[in-house]
């Protein structure tokens, strides 16, 4: 009896720290999920922003280059 129950510490142990390690894996890939997202979202926010100086900028030239030929 004695020898059963060692055994089945040592499997629920054994069980547990397999399930930590999984955990912690997802955990990581969790973070690096957002970390990318983040950034992603900082590209996007960049792209978006120079995209709208460029839109101002044409604007700009458009409404002066009309304005030569009057």
């Amino acid at each position: 009896v004695h020898q059963l129950l060692q055994d089945g510490f040592k499997s629920t142990k054994n069980y547990i720290s397999e399930h930590v390690d999984a955990r912690s894996i997802v955990e990581q890939a969790q973070r690096n999920v957002r970390i990318l997202a983040r950034k992603a979202e900082q590209r996007l926010q960049e792209a978006t922003s120079r995209k709208e100086q460029n839109d101002v900028s044409f604007q700009i030239n458009t409404c002066s280059s009309s304005t030569n030929k009057r």
